[in-house]
């Protein structure tokens, strides 16, 4: 009976940290599918140099794997946007919270005097 793997995956609050293991997830990926790739004599035909059906269906998943590279990265850039838009929001509302107290203790000094 096979022992059951486990697998344990720490991530980061830091985006600085989450953008650098992705881009080297990204960058393995990428050296994988070079690899991987069809020799040259096997994508094209060595009579009349057009794309055999293996080169089409590799060209597809070639294209197919950097649109999603594309669509990865934008959602990438918008997460970290979208967290740099939240920490403004919280030092904002930090801020105003910490004028509004600064503001209730003047007004409670005024009502005293």
């Amino acid at each position: 009976m096979p022992i059951p793997a486990l697998q344990v995956d720490l991530s980061s609050a830091d985006p600085a940290v989450e953008a650098a293991r992705r881009a080297k997830e990204r960058a393995d990926a990428e050296a994988k599918r070079a690899q991987n790739a069809l020799p040259e004599w096997l994508q094209k035909s060595t009579v009349s140099g057009e794309s055999t059906g293996l080169g089409r269906s590799s060209l597809r998943e070639q294209q197919l794997a950097e649109a999603d590279a594309e669509e990865t990265a934008k959602a990438e850039q918008q997460t970290a946007a979208d967290c740099e838009c939240i920490g403004q929001v919280a030092r904002l509302t930090a801020r105003s919270t910490l004028f509004c107290d600064r503001l209730r203790a003047v007004c409670v000094a005024a009502e005293r005097s």
